[in-house]
């Protein structure tokens, strides 16, 4: 439509729409040559955006690998006894070792040797922490009060605020310094505390369990995790660091002043202490190294558990305890307790006593005749049958802790809290104690190396190659970037193969992209300098190109023959690095790092880093300079075509008013 909306009334004919488009068709051509050429540079832009991702990623991923003394230096270490695993690093000499481990590091660790004790008999299945703690269910008053049965020995009701605190300890890890020197701001980083409202629990929060006990202290800041099995209704803590110095320490704070007993008590204080105390106490809680372990069942009271088997292990003298079916057995006097009938047994047979003649007591099993069988006359001593767990009492700390490891290496006796050693580039892992030095020998990784070597290589050529496949892509003339009234008369597929073809040869000869492969292949052929030996370049150890085009090929061969003669050839080569900085007397990986690096700065200097064309490059202020042209000359053709509207709705205009005295004419005549 014209300017005005007037052109037609004169009865012309003329088809003013399709004038204006004929009349627009230079200047949109123009513009289109503008577009396509924004269009090719956008593309160029890209394809080196293609190839500094390329160089980065091979610098930084790729490349990093080949100069790492781990790597082309590769060290292995093989040890004659399967109590210690060993590894080597590059630094590790070529050499034999003595190692001896006395002792093995252990962490703090807790196990339940029975069910949790419950107050509450009528919910021995109840993971509700209120139910391990007081005689009955908690009655909620209405007034802000709650009435709970602590059952002392006998029922023994009392009533607090539900705001009142009713369960509090401090657990720490042995880091933290002195619990009874901290301030009470500093403690509430490792308290757990919950309030009688908590533990009875409201429409919105259900009532404290098990599980959330675990969760609040596994989120305390210590090293100490718990857990709650609930099929063998059991709690568990460890601590993650081992090492005598790393405890599980549960802290309860002493009693009000005044305190006279469980009866007589005011203060919640004490309440919380008590039920604490009976909480924790009733966890069966049995220490799996250290002291009090069970008492008066075995006096060393040192252990270990596994706990894949569920067995203690008295590491002196061997007896075991299996907690999961509560059988203890001890090998030396093949004598062993079961709770489940509550008597010990040998070989089988329930072990009795008697009184001999002289009034001593003896022990005896009966065979199948009703023989007695005597164990040990006179000497023999039936063990306690029951198990010293862990004991909190109010008013103090109780501390399990770690023990640290003691490993020889060569002579020299390292302490250790993980039953690791690292020395001389070796690291030694303690799996368990030594009866006699076992022989740790470093060598050489030869297959390491030379499978890096190759990966080396089929990194490289596929580098080069992928290089010189966008380097020797020519470019189709007979294809350019469509213009948008080209696309309006294409199918995607159509527009998708023409501008794969118009692409082709964006980086045809460019010169940024041939300083690359230049310098990439010099790194290769050129001698390392201040290498002593003949091994000093890639050839040397029996790397070397073939073709026009630098592909480089492996002799094996020569490869080991080389690292036969001098151990650090390969290392050498790849991965030396020049203490005066100078790139000759760099390895190629270091040489070919220097040259991703170089890569990327001329890329960016071309074509920028990224999508964004504001960054300052070549290409991008090329983008931005004809950006402004585009848009400029846009409101240039719009201005154009209002022009040539006007043009003809003027003409219009004038051939209406012809048309109207021509008719005044004729109309006049008759």
């Amino acid at each position: 439509m014209g300017v005005n909306g007037i052109y037609g009334l004169s009865g012309s004919g003329l088809d003013i729409e399709s004038m204006v488009k004929v009349g627009m068709m230079s200047k949109q051509s123009e513009y289109d040559k503008m577009a396509q050429k924004f269009t090719k540079n956008e593309w160029t832009k890209a394809a080196y955006l293609d190839v500094y991702s390329t160089v980065n990623t091979f610098n930084t991923s790729t490349l990093s690998q080949y100069k790492m003394s781990a790597n082309m230096n590769a060290k292995t270490a093989d040890s004659s006894s399967s109590a210690v695993k060993v590894s080597a690093n590059a630094s590790a000499g070529i050499m034999s070792h003595k190692v001896e481990v006395a002792e093995l590091s252990s962490n703090a660790y807790l196990v339940g040797v029975d069910s949790v004790t419950r107050k509450n008999t009528s919910a021995q299945n109840s993971i509700k922490l209120a139910d391990a703690i007081f005689r009955s269910d908690m009655t909620d008053n209405g007034d802000g009060t709650v009435t709970v049965d602590v059952g002392a020995g006998s029922t023994f009701t009392r009533t607090y605020n539900l705001t009142d605190v009713a369960f509090k300890f401090t657990l720490t890890d042995g880091t933290q310094g002195d619990v009874s020197q901290m301030s009470d701001a500093e403690k509430s980083a490792y308290t757990v505390s919950y309030t009688y409202q908590d533990l009875l629990g409201d429409s919105n929060t259900g009532a404290v369990t098990f599980n959330d006990l675990v969760s609040k202290i596994n989120g305390l800041d210590t090293n100490i995790r718990a857990s709650y099995d609930s099929v063998n209704d059991r709690f568990s803590f460890y601590n993650r660091e081992g090492g005598k110095d790393n405890s599980i320490q549960f802290t309860l704070d002493a009693m009000p002043a005044g305190y006279t007993g469980y009866g007589s008590f005011g203060a919640n204080e004490s309440a919380s202490m008590l039920n604490t105390r009976d909480f924790l106490n009733g966890l069966n809680l049995m220490q799996s190294k250290g002291t009090e372990v069970y008492s008066g069942l075995e006096s060393s009271k040192d252990f270990s558990y596994n706990t894949q088997t569920k067995i203690f292990t008295n590491t002196t003298n061997g007896m075991t305890y299996n907690t999961g079916t509560k059988e203890y057995y001890d090998p030396n006097t093949n004598l062993s307790y079961k709770t489940t009938t509550r008597k010990f047994y040998s070989e089988g047979n329930e072990v009795q006593s008697g009184t001999d003649s002289n009034g001593n007591t003896y022990y005896y099993t009966t065979d199948s005749d009703g023989n007695e069988n005597v164990l040990s006359a006179g000497s023999f001593t039936m063990p306690s049958r029951t198990p010293g767990t862990m004991e909190v009492t109010v008013g103090s700390t109780k501390t399990v802790s770690g023990t640290n490891g003691s490993v020889k290496v060569d002579g020299i006796t390292y302490e250790t809290t993980d039953n690791k050693v690292s020395v001389g580039g070796i690291t030694y892992t303690a799996l368990d104690k030594t009866s006699s030095a076992a022989t740790v020998s470093v060598t050489q990784d030869t297959d390491a190396i030379i499978d890096k070597v190759k990966q080396f290589v089929e990194d490289y050529n596929k580098l080069l190659s992928g290089l010189y496949e966008k380097y020797d892509e020519k470019p189709n003339k007979d294809y350019k970037p469509l213009t948008q009234s080209q696309k309006d008369n294409m199918k995607d597929e159509q527009i998708e193969k023409w501008e794969e073809k118009a692409k082709a040869g964006l980086l045809y000869h460019d010169q940024t992209l041939g300083k690359i492969i230049d310098n990439m292949r010099s790194a290769i052929s050129n001698t390392v300098e201040g290498v002593n030996g003949k091994y000093n370049s890639a050839y040397s150890i029996g790397i070397s190109t073939t073709g026009i085009k630098g592909q480089l090929v492996l002799d094996e061969t020569k490869l080991k023959n080389a690292l036969a003669e001098d151990s650090d050839a390969v290392y050498n080569v790849f991965a030396k690095l020049d203490n005066n900085d100078e790139a000759s007397g760099n390895g190629i990986a270091q040489r070919l790092g220097d040259v991703m690096v170089t890569a990327a700065k001329n890329i960016r200097s071309k074509s920028g880093s990224s999508a964004d064309i504001t960054e300052d490059s070549d290409l991008n202020n090329l983008l931005r300079e004809l950006q402004t042209k585009m848009s400029n000359f846009k409101k240039l053709m719009s201005s154009f075509e209002d022009k040539l509207y006007k043009k003809y709705d003027a003409m219009e205009v004038t051939l209406a008013k012809l048309g109207t005295q021509l008719n005044f004419v004729l109309g006049g005549n008759q």
